[in-house]
């Protein structure tokens, strides 16, 4: 089975590290935002979770009592993206199935951390597939640059919708940004990445309808309209 590469996920970075020290502490980073769905038997919850405050994931004060089932800790702000591309890129379902299959084999008394990093090494890689051209010319941007992932999808303070995807032409990675405007048309912008990350110009989506102008501000690539 070809390797499913987390090279170009946004906290591809973050997501190394954190797999470097244990994989199975992503998986708990799953089971905080959805426990009913994502859970296994092999969390150690009070280390584990003294672990994922080291990355800055969750606030974690451990009781006075080590406890059997340690309560859920706060999640930082910034950590919640990180868990969400996890989920949306399906990586905690990836995960999950580990334990699902071992449960259908009558395997899961016998499971141990150890079976669950052999795993993880074996399905998934943090290297890039030099034969992606899209997803590499991304990559080397997010090395300078702080840039949406592919799909970003963000609602301004007015309910309107702006979507944000990337494409290669000629060698340059171009973004394009629809805005669904509250008349049900669509405006649309299409323009280079690096150079407006550089030159950060004025940036206007005009709506031929209803006459409406939109103003995406400049750090909308990372966060959307401010």
């Amino acid at each position: 089975m070809k390797k499913k590469t987390l090279a170009y996920l946004s906290y591809s970075e973050t997501f190394k590290h954190i797999a470097e020290k244990d994989p199975i502490l992503l998986f708990l980073m799953c089971h905080i935002k959805k426990p009913e769905k994502f859970r296994c038997h092999i969390f150690d919850f009070e280390i584990d979770y003294r672990e994922l405050a080291k990355f800055d994931i969750v606030d974690y004060n451990p009781p006075k009592n080590r406890p059997t089932h340690s309560p859920i800790p706060k999640l930082r702000s910034t950590s919640k993206r990180l868990i969400q591309e996890l989920i949306d890129n399906g990586i905690c379902k990836e995960l999950s199935e580990f334990f699902e299959k071992k449960d259908e084999n009558q395997e899961h008394i016998t499971i141990k951390r150890e079976d669950f990093r052999r795993f993880f090494k074996e399905r998934f890689t943090f290297e890039e597939d030099p034969n992606n051209t899209f997803e590499n010319k991304l990559s080397e941007i997010r090395k300078i640059h702080k840039i949406a992932p592919n799909g970003y999808v963000k609602n301004d303070p007015y309910g309107n919708q702006m979507k944000i995807t990337y494409n290669v032409k000629i060698n340059v990675v171009n973004v394009t940004i629809d805005i669904d405007c509250f008349c049900s048309n669509k405006c649309r912008k299409e323009f280079p990445v690096i150079e407006y990350l550089e030159n950060k110009w004025n940036l206007n989506l005009f709506c031929n309808e209803c006459k409406k102008t939109f103003y995406p501000s400049f750090n909308f690539l990372e966060f959307g309209f401010s």
